[in-house]
């Protein structure tokens, strides 16, 4: 099985530099992980409302009615 060798080796390899990673660049001590500005009262990604406006007109929307009857077709 060369594939599943293959993702043992890579993930295996890809893990060892996540470690490596996280172990060189380590905070200083005391350093918090949140930025200055955050606050409990300033408003979340959550609480944002964004509204885009588009100079771009749509086509009309188009209404079919289903209340007439269907037309038969003539079979051949």
């Amino acid at each position: 099985m060369p594939i599943a060798r293959y993702f043992v080796v890579v993930g295996g390899a890809l893990l060892a530099l996540l470690f490596a990673a996280n172990w060189y660049f380590v905070d200083a001590p005391g350093s918090s992980t949140l930025p200055i500005e955050y606050s409990p009262l300033t408003p979340q990604a959550d609480d944002l409302n964004i509204r885009i406006h588009s100079e771009q007109k749509w086509p009309e929307k188009l209404m079919f009615d289903t209340n007439l009857p269907r037309i038969a077709t003539p079979d051949p």
